[in-house]
């Protein structure tokens, strides 16, 4: 171990000593004694003093927000008290720094060691979690109060985190050996895996431990996206989200993954629930929702949904601490991708319910895998999809009348459309007639527009005494994409409630609306259905002061029932929320072109098994997200167009299958696809389905690309 500063200054005070001691020699010239020579005799030289032992010490950081004053303790795998000899405390930045006992080695300590840090004696932790627009952050262990984001808290007395190592450095002779054990949410949940492993009472052993390892990266890279192969949970650095900063900028994605991990831990509290009301208990209670099997850890899809939520915001106050910083780099655009795959976690979970759900582990060493055998590994998970796809639909029935691919692009392609500015339009088309309407209409009366003066608008509005109004029997009608998409809306009834008005008469408000049919149609020589809502839709305005024209609608949430291209073919739940919107004051002969916002839209088919698809983005930007889940996989994917072509890729996190789509003539036709691992390309496929490795082995998928 390094000298303490005590020991450092008594040198330098020695050291000092001497060296006055040398500078004050010479004659006396005016002593009448005169001088005194005196002959030393020879003396032995002294035996040299050995030098102290080298102490091996144990260093790391605990991190449920940094924890300040946390004492830490070591034990081995079977339970025996491992002996320290100073340093078994958290200072602020969370770090601690142990020596152990001059009787102790490496060599002599039986694998695996685990790491103890508890609460009590007033250890506080950090605040790491940032509830947007208020300062009651993180709820402290009285289940009552609050502190703000980046402040302290004292931790509950019953605390505790754990660490696991599987193996130690090398005890070097004669020298101290300082090993790391960082403590965080992850380790903890290994440590508990590895328990429930090798069964109660039972010790540890270091299969344990590595499995459980694997266990977790898995879990964390499922609801992460990134990538959390050759990750060593105790000693990957980990980083307070509360302190990141400009200094962050090269932070590892997998880093921020697991801190963003251990953040959320504080933003599973709740305050409602006295079994989650603390971060002990939310600790107690996430190693009681995971078990470990030998495919992997098996989770709700309730439990892992909330968990994603949690991660997704810890991962957003990254987001705007690197924004505050003016970073912007790999790092922030891999902290991006990480939310967006939290977000589609908690989808696909919250869709799964109190079903159970196997979450593949993480090979700590792949060294086996080829590029092939990762390639295979994402075909099987994409047939898996494209199959539970066809058993869901009935398509292979033939009930359907298109193959299993064939429905899952036809979706995407249409799909988009309820984010297009038609639809908006159409209800921005209604909007604008009911507040003019409904501006001059008196508390008690009501109003009925036929669509006489035929202007695509027809709807019954009546105001209570109260000033909430009703509208029954409403329709619209608007054009898109230059006259060749229509968008007609039919609404049975709603509500209509304004929350205040200013002085030109414009307001906020939301509207409740039940019984809609939202029907887009292609426009040609003969009219063509490309999807058909059935359900609610609830709307949120706030126009914008500074542009009177401007409706103001913010977002837009449908629930029901999709149809694609026929009313009587399959039928799909929908879920779709339009939000953020600008840009929506009708303009003379406007297309919608001047709309902008962000949509989320999740289709989902519930039979002997659950298929679902979502779709994300910016409104007419170039590049648009989904996810498609089916048959226990989730595959990720992108579509990309241009003037000339449409991109998708397809990935299950290792490979990716990339199709680009010739869009030129009035067929699309395949131009590539092929299938990469790294910068490898591995497989092409071509529009039958059919799979050509660069070893000249085949494979097909289960029906063709078109």
């Amino acid at each position: 171990m390094e000298h303490s500063m005590k020991s450092i200054l008594q040198l330098v005070t020695v050291l000092s000593v001497a060296a006055l001691l040398a500078s004050c020699g010479g004659s006396s010239d005016g002593d009448p004694r005169g001088s005194v020579v005196i002959t030393p005799q020879p003396q032995p030289d002294p035996e040299p003093e050995p030098d102290p032992p080298q102490q091996d010490g144990l260093a790391g950081t605990a991190l449920k927000g940094l924890i300040s004053g946390g004492a830490v303790t070591v034990t081995d795998g079977d339970g025996n008290d491992v002996a320290i000899s100073e340093g078994g405390v958290t200072a602020a930045d969370g770090s601690y720094d142990i020596t152990l006992a001059e009787d102790v080695s490496l060599d002599t300590i039986t694998l695996p060691v685990v790491v103890h840090i508890s609460g009590g004696n007033g250890a506080t932790s950090i605040c790491d979690i940032d509830n947007e627009g208020t300062d009651d952050d993180c709820l402290t262990n009285d289940g009552v109060t609050y502190v703000a984001y980046g402040q302290p808290f004292e931790l509950p007395a019953d605390f505790f985190m754990e660490a696991v190592l599987a193996s130690l450095p090398e005890d070097s002779e004669g020298a101290s050996t300082t090993f790391t054990a960082n403590i965080t949410p992850a380790t903890h949940l290994q440590a508990a895996l590895a328990r429930k492993a090798v069964g109660d009472g039972a010790s540890l052993t270091v299969d344990a431990v590595q499995n459980a390892e694997e266990l977790v990266l898995g879990l964390i890279a499922s609801v992460t996206g990134v990538d959390m192969t050759d990750v060593d949970l105790a000693t990957i650095p980990v980083e307070d989200v509360s302190t990141i900063d400009a200094d962050s900028a090269d932070t590892s994605a997998q880093s921020l993954a697991l801190s963003a991990f251990a953040a959320s831990v504080a933003g599973l509290v709740d305050a409602t629930d006295e079994d989650q009301n603390n971060v002990q208990e939310v600790l107690v209670n996430l190693v009681a929702a995971v078990s470990g099997t030998d495919d992997g850890v098996e989770i709700s899809g309730t439990d892992i949904a909330e968990l994603s939520e949690a991660v997704s915001e810890s991962l957003e106050d990254i987001t705007v601490a690197f924004d505050e910083a003016g970073v912007d780099n790999d790092t922030t655009a891999a902290v991006a991708a990480a939310q967006s795959t939290a977000d589609q976690k908690a989808e696909e979970g919250t869709l799964i319910g109190d079903n159970s759900v196997t979450v593949a582990p993480v090979v700590v060493d792949p060294t086996g895998d080829s590029a092939k055998t990762v390639a295979n590994r994402f075909l099987d998970s994409f047939i898996n999809v494209l199959n539970a796809w066809t058993d869901a639909t009935g398509a292979e029935q033939g009930t359907t009348n298109s193959s299993p691919t064939e429905i899952l692009f036809t979706e995407l392609a249409n799909a988009e459309t309820y984010g297009a500015g038609a639809a908006t339009m159409a209800f921005d088309h209604l909007m604008d007639a009911l507040i003019a309407a409904e501006a001059s209409l008196e508390p008690g009366a009501s109003v009925v527009n036929d669509d006489s003066d035929q202007d695509n608008l027809q709807f019954t509005l009546a105001k209570d005494e109260s000033g909430v109004v009703t509208l029954t029997d409403g329709w619209s009608m608007t054009m898109g994409k230059e006259d060749t998409v229509r968008t007609t809306i039919t609404i049975a009834s709603g509500t209509w409630q304004r929350d205040s008005v200013d002085s030109e008469g414009n307001g906020s408000g939301e509207f409740d609306l039940s019984g809609v049919e939202l029907l887009t149609e292609a426009i040609g020589e003969t009219d063509s259905q490309l999807q058909h809502f059935s359900g609610n839709v609830n709307v949120i305005f706030a126009p914008d002061p500074t542009d009177p024209g401007d409706l103001g609608v913010t977002t837009l949430t449908y629930s029901g029932t999709h149809f694609g291209t026929s009313s009587s073919g399959d039928s799909f739940t929908v879920a779709a929320t339009l939000s953020g919107l600008t840009g929506t004051a009708l303009e003379e002969g406007g297309s919608g072109g001047n709309i902008d916002g962000d949509y989320t839209i999740t289709f989902t088919f519930s039979g002997d098994q659950t298929i679902a698809l979502n779709l994300n983005g910016v409104l007419r930007a170039a590049v648009q997200n989904f996810w498609m889940s089916g048959g226990g996989n989730t595959i990720l994917g992108t579509v990309t167009e241009d003037q000339t072509s449409e991109t998708t890729t397809l990935t299950d996190g290792s490979a990716i299958l990339t199709i680009v789509i010739d869009t030129t003539g009035s067929v699309s036709t395949l131009m590539s696809a092929a299938i990469t691992v790294g910068e490898e390309e591995i497989a092409t496929i071509n529009a039958d389905g059919l799979v050509t490795f660069t070893d000249s082995s085949i494979r097909f998928l289960p029906a063709g690309l078109f």
